[in-house]
């Protein structure tokens, strides 16, 4: 059951949603051009706003290990922040670079490693980034035709992304193609994966290397193709292949994280988060992971778009009507 919802968290749509150190609630608006941050009290009484940050703002990703926010914008930008004292409760946090690449609003931002990101704009380009001396700069990039919709960055330091398309790219570092002096590197194609209908909205990478993403209606012309399903991809022979089809959700699939336990979850618009959880399989000699459905939080009257997981392990997310919602595990159930 819902544990609690923070309504009004903006006058618009929610475009990022991070935990910070300290148990703390980042929330971005890209039609207010402003950033908050939530604070629960020590009474009990719930996340209070703490911090408003004013300027323009939109995707999030949050680096832990440094304390440092990012945001991309709806102008190309990224910005990148520092807390300005990161020994008390919630300070301010300074602008300490910015990053101008792309023409036009930066849809998704993924983190590789503690070093390095990658960035995917409304013009079709991906953007690598690797922190050198203190500072980010663009390493590589790659371009497609498509405003790109979903971004993520593997173990192996691979990247993968979807260009509003059914398709999911996979893309390798050319070890042929490394310019030590000038900190360069290439990305080079590695793999197509084709199996959603609609576009793909999102992608996530399992503990056991796995990669999940999630479907959504495509526009062609005046036609629309509905997508609202989970593909699960296991690797086979060093390559990607389509282990599994979830067809549960009855809308787009919004969001999908890696939860602590080693069960995965997914949010909808069709008003749900839905919780699966992996079972050892074998056929002809060859063991994978098959998910099952366990648990189906549909109850919430909107629909719900991005979905984390917090450090006391509630799940926590925002919703179609700017609220942030949080389910708890109470015994096992949510």
């Amino acid at each position: 059951m819902i544990e609690d919802i923070i309504p009004n968290v903006h006058n618009g749509y929610i475009t990022g949603l991070v935990e910070l150190n300290n148990e703390r609630l980042l929330t971005s608006c890209r039609k207010e051009f402003l950033m908050k941050i939530l604070q629960d009290d020590d009474e009990g009484n719930g996340y209070k706003e703490k911090i408003q940050k004013k300027g323009p703002c939109g995707c999030l990703l949050y680096f832990a290990e440094t304390n440092r926010i990012l945001s991309g914008d709806s102008n190309g930008v990224i910005s990148i922040y520092q807390e300005n004292d990161p020994k008390g409760k919630p300070n301010d946090y300074d602008k300490t670079q910015t990053l101008l690449v792309q023409d036009g609003a930066i849809n998704v931002l993924s983190r590789i490693d503690e070093n390095r990101f990658i960035s995917g704009g409304v013009d079709g380009k991906v953007v690598v980034w690797e922190e050198q001396d203190k500072f980010f700069l663009q390493i590589d990039s790659i371009k497609k035709d498509r405003p790109i919709t979903a971004l993520l960055g593997l173990f192996d330091s691979r990247i993968v992304f979807s260009s509003y398309d059914n398709k999911i790219y996979i893309y390798k570092i050319n070890d042929s193609f490394v310019n030590i002096q000038k900190n360069l590197c290439k990305y080079i194609e590695d793999e197509i994966l084709i199996k959603h209908k609609g576009r793909v909205s999102c992608l996530c990478q399992l503990n056991n290397s796995y990669i999940v993403s999630g479907g959504t209606e495509k526009v062609e012309g005046d036609k629309k193709i509905s997508d609202h399903y989970i593909v699960v991809w296991r690797t086979e022979n060093n390559k990607y292949i389509c282990s599994q089809v979830l067809k549960n959700h009855a809308s787009g699939i919004n969001s999908i994280i890696q939860l602590r336990d080693g069960t995965f979850a997914s949010s909808s618009t069709d008003r749900s988060v839905k919780i699966w959880k992996p079972t050892k399989e074998k056929i002809d000699k060859v063991s994978y992971e098959k998910y099952e459905l366990i648990y189906d939080l549909k109850q919430y009257d909107h629909g719900i778009h991005k979905l984390i997981q917090l450090k006391d392990d509630r799940l926590c997310a925002t919703t179609s009507k700017n609220q942030i919602v949080f389910w708890r595990n109470r015994s096992g159930s949510y």
